[in-house]
């Protein structure tokens, strides 16, 4: 049977009867009245139509998730669903603007250094004393 989960779950549920212990031909018979009751939809509950997503739909709910019931269009969803999206977009976007900023300290902190090295060359051919941590990147600042 394709319905075999729905059908036990039915014979359990609504005729108080153990799948186990029915004959083949008893089975058989109380199966065709779950699908005369299945194809004229006067089954007492829905997840005897679909148990897999009636499941779903508990856990979903067990998970405080919302079921949309409604089989229908709602534009006013597709909207908020649209505006929390780019809420995440733009958030995540503000974690790549402070790792941009980060970038942009690193590459300020580069110049210096190569203004520094230009300085020091030039302060050299003049015959100055120039320190030697002068337009060098030491280590600490490395690791950052």
């Amino acid at each position: 049977y394709n319905k075999a989960d729905e059908f036990h779950a039915w014979l359990i549920g609504e005729k108080m009867l153990n799948p186990e212990t029915l004959s083949k031909a008893k089975e058989k018979e109380i199966f065709l009245q779950f699908m005369e009751d299945f194809n004229t939809c006067t089954l007492p509950h829905d997840k005897y139509y679909d148990i897999a997503k009636w499941e779903k739909e508990m856990a979903a709910v067990r998970m405080g998730e919302t079921i949309d019931k409604s089989d229908t269009y709602d534009w006013r969803k597709d909207e908020e669903s649209a505006r929390t999206s780019y809420r995440r977009a733009a958030t995540s976007s503000a974690n790549s603007a402070a790792d941009q900023l980060m970038d942009a300290a690193k590459l300020q902190e580069l110049r210096r250094i190569q203004t520094e090295r230009i300085v020091k060359e030039k302060s050299q051919r003049l015959g100055m004393n120039v320190s030697d941590k002068l337009g060098v990147r030491l280590e600490s600042k490395m690791r950052d």
